[in-house]
């Protein structure tokens, strides 16, 4: 998990290339992450909430793939347009509090000194 925080120059679009992750305990990554940037506990924080941003954003890319079999994910912007042409993605990223999980890893890994 350091090297993920610390490799922060890769950016996202690097980050989701090299790594997917689908697993039961995304709201549970990302309900601790919530706790622990309120409570001021921001690299706690980031690391709940890139896990589940990873896993979130792992749902996206295999489900677009099974709709499109020659989808390849290319960077987050371009898969958010993709996932927004789905109703059940649409509900998918309302139901798991997608861009709330964004704005929370963004400013976690700020208020850790990640600037870029």
């Amino acid at each position: 998990m350091n090297t993920i925080l610390e490799n922060k120059n890769d950016g996202l679009t690097r980050f989701l290339i090299i790594y997917r992750h689908n697993n039961t305990v995304e709201k549970a990554h990302r309900i601790l992450g919530f706790y622990y940037y309120s409570s001021g506990r921001y690299r706690q924080a980031a690391g709940h909430l890139m896990f589940s941003f990873l896993i979130h954003n792992t749902i996206l890319i295999e489900e677009l793939i099974r709709g499109q079999f020659d989808f390849q994910f290319t960077n987050l912007d371009d898969l958010i347009v993709q996932a927004r042409k789905r109703l059940i993605l649409v509900n998918y990223i309302q139901k798991v509090e997608y861009y709330k999980t964004l704005y929370y890893f963004a400013v976690a890994m700020y208020s850790n000194g990640n600037t870029k």
